[in-house]
This record gives C-alpha cells, structure tokens and sequence, in this order.
C-alpha cells in the first residue's frame, strides 16, 4: 500500500500535478513517518516553483536513488534553501556536479536502451543528443540528433539543438576562427 502510494506521487509530481503530490507524499509520511524517501519527495514537492524543471530532476534522481544519496540530498536540499533564504536569489539550476552526473548516466542509459527497443523513437534520439552535447561529445550527439531527424523530419528542437551544438562547437577553446 505504501510503495504504491508513493509511487502514485511520484508520478503526479514529474506529471505536474504538484498539489495532489504533495498530498501523496503526506499520506505516506503518515503512514511511514521516518520514511527518508517519502520525506525526500515531500520536500522537493515542497520547493519553489521557479525551480519546477530542476525539483523534476530531483525527484526522478531520488525515486532510484539508495539511502546514502539520499540522505546526501535531503542535507543539499535544506543547505540550498537555507543560502535561499540568505541571498534571496531562488532556487539554484545546479545543485550537485556528483548527483547530476549520475542523473545523465542513468537517464542516458534508460535512453540508449529504448533506442535500442524502439529504433523509430526520435524524442529519445533527440535526449541522447542533448546529453551527449552536454558532456561535450559533439561526434555522438549530432549522430543522435540526425537520428532524430531521419525518424522525424518536423523535430524542429532537434534542428535548434544542432544550431547550438554549432555554436557551441565553435567557441570551443583552441578552436580557430576563420576570416
């Protein structure tokens, strides 16, 4: 009953149904209150909506994260909203270098492997492309963005992705420019 509870909160939070998440999420810690989980996704149920795309990060990070990670982000979570409070600058975009490594290897995978299942899936395509242009490996990430494109012609994000990617690609340092 409580793990699928939980679940079913989880899912009204990445699905933007944050009111009824949050109520989930108070469900369980009635049930379970010295559930760090259930506390986890409580609180960044709980955070600012400004930061909506990033808190969606956390929670998906912390539905397969183990108990050390997420004791990590509970104390990440309250610092962040106590420097919050201090600088009054909202929710900051980059929480943890280690925790949104892990979050692009384990959603890459899960990419790479629906590829894999579904060849014709250009939003996963596009994703892989994203990612590998944030690690830096342009060579892969037009590969996947082409991809994109050869299942979905109409993927216009995929056209700008690679408008970025080439601009980015050229002010990559050591890169020179040509008169």
């Amino acid at each position: 009953m409580f793990d699928l509870l939980l679940d079913k909160a989880i899912e009204n939070f990445l699905r933007g149904n944050i009111d009824e998440a949050k109520k989930g999420f108070e469900s369980c810690l009635m049930l379970k209150p010295d559930d760090k989980l259930a506390m986890l996704c409580y609180t960044i149920a709980d955070l600012p909506q400004e930061g909506l795309e990033n808190s969606k990060s956390l929670m998906r990070y912390a539905a397969v994260a183990d108990d050390d990670e997420i004791d990590g982000l509970l104390s990440y979570i309250f610092d962040e909203n106590e420097r919050r409070i201090e600088s009054n600058n909202g929710f900051s975009t980059s929480w943890t270098p280690e925790a949104e490594s892990k979050i692009t290897k384990r959603i890459k995978d899960d990419l790479e492997t629906a590829v894999k299942i579904d060849p014709g899936f250009s939003e996963a395509e596009l994703f892989l492309g994203k990612i590998y242009r944030k690690m830096g490996d342009y060579g892969t990430a037009v590969e996947h963005l082409q991809k994109s494109l050869l299942i979905n012609p109409f993927e216009l994000e995929a056209v700008n992705e690679i408008e970025t990617l080439i601009t980015e690609y050229d002010k990559k340092p050591g890169r020179k420019e040509e008169t």
